[in-house]
């Protein structure tokens, strides 16, 4: 919002060929935040604002977020759209002026604005109308415009202009005549509006109309200052801009009487005062945020918003677009190894948090920023710890590309080394262990059973009878030598699904099967059972889960980044899907992906992922990322809008049912959608 108040300098100026502005936009303004404002000196802390490219100019003068989530520009050119991709201008064959200002927004979601000669436009379905009802013709000064209820009210010399938002049937209300040109300002203070004009003061209403105003003798305006009314106010504030003096002065209207509350003088050409997430008075040489220690020097700020994203954005006369990323709620920690090293698997169980680094050490922690109480090297530099997982009673299973071991962090021990190598994926049952590697996948009694051996292969052979757990001297565990990549334990059905070379298989009373969906070979890259669903997810074909005998599919035609995930790990009630065009979380309660502030990092570059007390952890080479996740929101479909209908690559289709002839069967639907990121990439 920026309010250039001196009319007839700027009237002057434009028979000069000088450009000047006159913006209004919404001011939201606290009591205690003004209270502030007018008492409190703040240190200076600069906002750190990255400008926006490719806008076709630099001098904006106001900035407007929509319902729909749009960022809208007014600037020197005419007004532009942008959706965070691109900058979508719009026009009018009958504009006599480019440079819009003014920028408003009624309740059926139509974009107002005007330019300087004082033409009143508005969008609707992707086309820029003009407003013939407001003759800008009979008007020696650019107009003041607000939406009031369900009325659009615009100053005229005449008096007040009023335009039905639903009909768009219009007409004038005409004011005491003055000696010389009007000038006029409009504030909306609730259920009315009140308008400033020469130094005289009315209140206007939908219902009981206009009556005049009295006025604080308090109320002043220094000799060769102007006063300009911004536009909107917060309870029962008014705000009342002088310049060049730079004065800004809070009202009330109490009863039928104009009061002052406060006043500061700034010594400085005041462009506007916004009120967003902070309060910015915006002045020619700098911006403060009155409420942080927040300042802009030099950018010359015409308007602040804060988009749907938590993205603010600011309007400059100097620099154009600008933009402060809302920060990152995510941050790198360390984990106490060596500077060379990188944790490479992570759990986060019963108490601990383990840590397995690319040279093989295993630290316990008791949390993310203590000291490791017990550190062991099971490499002595060489290889990686791939895998943790927790087993049952303090127990851990600890995978390396040579070696498994058994570890009780409580006990601090290496309990047991299982006689396999290379394993790629464990999952557990009342008794055994099932272990997928590249030399197949086996059937592992546990190594401290209470049950006997002969007992357990009893029950296995009951559970896979076609199986005989001794046709191996050498391998009696093996139970395919097919390379194995993932495996999963599916406890509802008492089958064990394999992901192999050859796809993916099923165990099952039946045998060894091929598990086909659709009668295709299904490519899985990763299984996790959990909650009685069994999440499979794909190379090829996004992520299936199977619940007894019912499949359910979610891919890119349902919020998926990709189809294509590398892996998936699971955590409490969230799934991790590590794809290779990001990161994704999938709620398993409500199956919908979350709304999470994720770095920007590919799902391949993720090792690992665990979760505790509202946090995940993501295991990278380039460190660990802290993410919190509690209270995430479920990521809904992108908003898309249809803006306007294509036919016969000439005509405009803006009505509803229309009917056309059998000739007329090219159709271009133009569907944009609000697509901004939450900061710098």
């Amino acid at each position: 919002m920026i309010c250039y108040n001196v009319y007839n300098s700027f009237w002057q100026g434009r028979k000069k060929g000088i450009r000047c502005t006159l913006l209004h936009k919404k001011i939201l303004f606290s009591i205690g935040f003004l209270a502030f404002l007018f008492t409190s000196i703040h240190a200076a802390a600069q906002v750190p604002l990255e400008k926006v490219a490719h806008l076709a100019t630099k001098e904006i003068y106001n900035i407007h977020v929509d319902n729909k989530g749009y960022l809208w520009i007014a600037h020197a050119l005419g007004i532009s759209r942008y959706d965070g991709l691109n900058f979508i201008q719009f026009t009018n064959s009958e504009i006599m002026d480019l440079g819009m200002t003014d920028i408003v927004e009624d309740s059926r979601g139509r974009i107002w604005c005007h330019n300087f000669t004082g033409q009143i436009f508005y969008i609707e379905q992707g086309k820029l109308n003009l407003l013939r009802a407001y003759d800008y013709k009979k008007e020696n000064q650019t107009p003041h415009m607000v939406i009031c209820g369900d009325e659009l009210l615009i100053t005229s010399e005449s008096g007040l202009f009023i335009c039905s938002i639903a009909t768009l049937k219009s007409r004038y209300i005409a004011l005491e005549k003055v000696t010389t040109t009007p000038q006029s300002s409009i504030a909306v203070n609730g259920n009315k509006a009140i308008i400033f004009r020469n130094n005289t003061w009315y209140a206007y209403q939908n219902k009981s109309g206009i009556k005049k105003l009295t006025v604080d003798d308090s109320i002043e305006i220094s000799k060769g200052s102007i006063g300009v009314l911004q536009p909107s106010s917060y309870k029962d504030t008014i705000f009342l801009i002088t310049n060049p003096s730079g004065t800004l002065q809070k009202l009330v209207l109490e009863k039928n009487t104009i009061k002052l509350v406060g006043k500061t003088e700034y010594g400085d050409y005041i462009n506007s005062v916004a009120v967003d997430r902070n309060v910015y008075v915006n002045m020619r040489n700098k911006s403060i945020a009155l409420d942080t220690t927040l300042e802009i020097n030099n950018y010359n700020i015409t308007d602040v918003v804060t988009g749907k994203e938590g993205n603010t954005w600011y309007s400059s006369l100097k620099e154009g677009l600008l933009v402060n990323y809302q920060p990152s709620k995510w941050k790198k920690i360390k984990f106490p190894i060596d500077k060379e090293d990188f944790v490479r698997s992570i759990n986060v169980s019963d108490g601990y948090f383990f840590a397995g680094t690319q040279k093989g050490n295993l630290l316990v922690m008791k949390s993310d920023s203590g000291k490791a109480f017990w550190k062991q090297n099971l490499y002595n530099g060489y290889g990686s710890i791939d895998f943790i997982r927790f087993f049952k009673k303090h127990l851990f299973i600890v995978g390396t590309p040579t070696n498994t071991y058994i570890v009780n962090p409580l006990q601090k021990k290496m309990k047991d080394e299982l006689p396999l190598k290379a394993i790629t994926d464990v999952d557990f049952d009342e008794n055994s262990l099932y272990l997928a590697t590249s030399n197949g996948f086996y059937v592992l009694p546990y190594f401290d059973s209470s049950i006997s051996l002969l007992r357990w292969k009893n029950e296995k052979q009951l559970q896979f009878p076609f199986y005989q757990w001794n046709q191996s001297i050498d391998n009696p565990y093996l139970v395919s030598p097919q390379r194995s990549q993932a495996i999963s334990f599916e406890e509802n059905k008492q089958s064990l699904f394999v992901s192999t070379k050859n796809g993916l298989q099923q165990l099952s009373k039946q045998g060894i099967r091929p598990f086909d969906i659709n009668g295709k070979e299904v490519s899985a890259s990763s299984l996790l059972y959990k909650n009685s669903r069994l999440y499979i997810a794909t190379i090829n074909d996004g992520l299936w889960i199977k619940q007894r005998d019912s499949l359910e599919h979610f891919t890119t035609a349902n919020y998926l980044f990709s189809n294509t995930i590398i892996r998936i790990k699971g955590t409490g009630d969230h799934l991790w899907l590590l794809e290779d065009k990001g990161i994704q979380v999938f709620d398993t309660k409500s199956d919908r992906v979350l709304q999470i502030d994720l770095p920007k990092i590919a799902g391949a570059d993720v090792f690992d992922v665990a979760e505790k007390n509202g946090y995940a952890y993501l295991t990278t080479a380039e460190g660990i990322y802290k993410v919190p996740i509690k209270g995430a929101i479920e990521k809904r479909a992108p908003a898309g809008y249809l803006d306007y209908v294509i036919v016969n690559n000439e005509d405009t289709l803006t009505g509803g049912n229309t009917r056309l002839p059998y000739d007329k069967n090219d159709l271009q639907f133009f569907f944009p959608l609000p697509h901004f990121i939450i900061r710098k990439l």
